[in-house]
């Protein structure tokens, strides 16, 4: 399955580095492949903590892992050995970012592997029901979502002249 690109084109190789990317880091971190599915199954108005990274390079891109609010209590507990993390806690807003951040550097990996140099900036993170990233401007948007053993979860990838920028409801 390929991400839904939602309003122009992003490099292959970009949507091809995170989705190898999440499949390797998430087995090696979950125990198991998440499985692609349709992006616009996603619902959106749920609570969401969200790990948000920008690339610089060749390419200027920027990727979002948004975590609902169950799939990233499950995700949470593993990554802590079993110990609960309450969903509005700062512990929940550093997994997050650690595990982006985790995500990321494979992610620069894989790109290297295609003779596409990058780097990442340092996460930040955004929690909220509804939740939504803008990009300013930029050439594309792609969705990707997944369902695992630890619930559903999706990433977006904004692709452009600025698509590290963002721009979050009411900033």
């Amino acid at each position: 399955m390929s991400a839904d690109v939602v309003n122009a084109t992003i490099p292959q190789e970009i949507t091809t580095a995170v989705q190898a990317a999440v499949g390797k880091t998430f087995e090696a971190m979950y125990g198991a492949r998440p499985e692609e599915r349709p992006a616009e199954e996603i619902d959106m108005d749920v609570p969401y903590v969200a790990g948000i990274i920008s690339f610089v390079g060749d390419e200027k891109w920027s990727l979002c892992w948004m975590l609902p609010q169950p799939t990233a209590e499950r995700m949470a507990a593993q990554f802590m050995g079993g110990m609960e993390v309450p969903f509005d806690s700062e512990d929940m807003a550093d997994i997050a970012g650690e595990l982006v951040n985790i995500l990321a550097g494979e992610v620069v990996a894989q790109l290297e592997r295609q003779g596409m140099p990058a780097q990442m900036s340092l996460p930040t993170v955004a929690r909220g029901a509804g939740l939504r990233v803008f990009p300013d401007h930029g050439n594309g948007v792609a969705r990707i979502a997944y369902d695992s053993p630890l619930g559903n979860f999706w990433f977006r990838v904004a692709y452009g002249s600025d698509g590290a920028s963002h721009r979050m409801p009411g900033h």
